[in-house]
């Protein structure tokens, strides 16, 4: 409860900026600045695998950017950050894994950033793409009804 509350809380803040007008191309350089590619697709695979992608962070304000906090919205995503601060200039990198084996069909998994950025204090990157089974078995549970006795 307490996850998907921190996770309305996050999508709400990205709205907002977004609707401010925020980007990641701000003209003025003035403190931290965290520069991000937003959506990474996978597109289709399979459901068998655990996915990687390293998502590039860069500082492209004149003072040092400092990712506070790191939220996943799922139990299948893990993470790990090469740094939590960025020195002006320098980049990071957000390796993210997702792990497939209980996903089915289109999947949307958002990593939040909570940073010093004064222009988005809270930054949403999202993983996309669609699973496939190799293997469909329908239905997925069988009843043998009351009478049905185990075998020890």
């Amino acid at each position: 409860m307490k996850k998907a509350f921190i996770s309305c809380v996050c999508v709400l803040c990205v709205s907002i900026n977004i609707a401010k007008g925020g980007s990641t191309n701000i003209a003025s350089k003035d403190g931290p600045l965290l520069s991000y590619d937003h959506v990474h697709d996978f597109g289709t695979i399979d459901n068998q695998k655990t996915i990687i992608h390293t998502f590039k962070l860069q500082n492209r304000g004149n003072q040092d950017v400092l990712i506070k906090r790191i939220i996943s919205t799922c139990g299948c995503l893990t993470n790990q950050i090469s740094r939590r601060t960025i020195p002006p200039g320098k980049k990071a990198s957000l390796t993210v894994s997702i792990d497939l084996r209980n996903i089915n069909g289109k999947f949307r998994k958002q990593i939040f950033l909570e940073t010093n950025d004064r222009i988005r204090p809270t930054v949403m990157l999202e993983c996309i793409g669609k699973v496939s089974n190799i293997l469909k078995i329908t239905p997925l549970f069988v009843n043998y009804g009351a009478n049905c006795k185990t075998v020890a």
